[in-house]
């Protein structure tokens, strides 16, 4: 009963402690899950390529729309019981933010029980995210918050993810960017 209480008490802790970090999502995100789920490195024995982009708002007129794209490569390696892959994200929300990041991704299994996997992963690299107020036509050239500097800012990332898989079941749980983007702009 004690473990039980412990349990919940630690999920709804974790529960209360997650914040949005605002990272896009794909449609096809059941195809690729390595760029929010290190643990999902290797889930196949086969060398996994896969790639996506989305634009918003094609042919109605307007310059630099929104812009996504994803590529991920992966693998499995039987002998170490592991996975590696990389993972390379590109996000450009309309004409003044631009997020890049690139990271290598670790994945490790264990068999719990017959058809029963563990698998926990963890990737790190690099995010960078820019903040362009000149790339934007401004109504109000006088409006105090409107941005005037470019600021630009990369910091090393890191994520961690379990998944637990049997037979038809998958359930997984990840928290990315564990050092988060301080503050600390460098303006160029």
């Amino acid at each position: 009963m004690k473990k039980q209480f412990l349990l919940t008490a630690v999920l709804l802790f974790v529960c209360t402690a997650i914040f949005a970090q605002g990272d896009f999502r794909l449609s096809e995100q059941m195809f690729s899950r390595i760029n929010q789920n290190p643990s999902a490195v290797g889930n196949n024995d086969k060398i996994q390529i896969f790639t996506a982009t989305r634009l918003q708002y094609v042919g109605i007129g307007l310059e630099q729309s929104p812009t996504s794209a994803l590529l991920n490569a992966h693998y499995y390696n039987e002998s170490l019981k592991s996975g590696f892959g990389l993972s390379f994200t590109y996000d450009e929300l309309g004409l003044q933010n631009q997020t890049i990041n690139a990271k290598v991704c670790y994945a490790y299994n264990l068999d719990i029980f017959e058809n029963g996997l563990l698998s926990l992963g963890l990737s790190a690299g690099v995010i960078n995210k820019t903040f362009d107020p000149e790339r934007h036509i401004w109504r109000d050239n006088g409006d105090p918050l409107a941005g005037s500097e470019k600021t630009n800012t990369t910091a090393f990332d890191l994520d961690f993810g379990l998944e637990f898989s049997y037979k038809y079941l998958l359930v997984g749980a990840s928290i990315t960017h564990l050092p988060s983007i301080t503050s600390d702009v460098r303006t160029t």
